[in-house]
């Protein structure tokens, strides 16, 4: 594995309702995680610049939430 040099901040921010949104900046990404007034969850990732595919990965407990992109 090659890794990339990054620098993260992380930031408890508070939604115009007020809820918490836990942000992630990561240099090439930013996340976005917070819980919806109907329970449920979000977690919303905004790529800054274009990442090759196959380098962004998403997982959920472990397992990977959409498959590879092919060519």
């Amino acid at each position: 594995m090659t890794l990339s040099p990054a620098t993260i901040t992380t930031e408890l921010l508070e939604h115009a309702d007020g809820r918490p949104v836990a942000y992630i900046d990561a240099s090439a990404i930013a996340v976005f995680a917070y819980q919806q007034p109907d329970g449920s969850y979000v977690v919303e990732i905004c790529t800054r610049e274009d990442i090759t595919p196959g380098r962004l990965r998403l997982l959920l407990d472990d397992a990977q939430c959409l498959a590879s992109a092919r060519k």
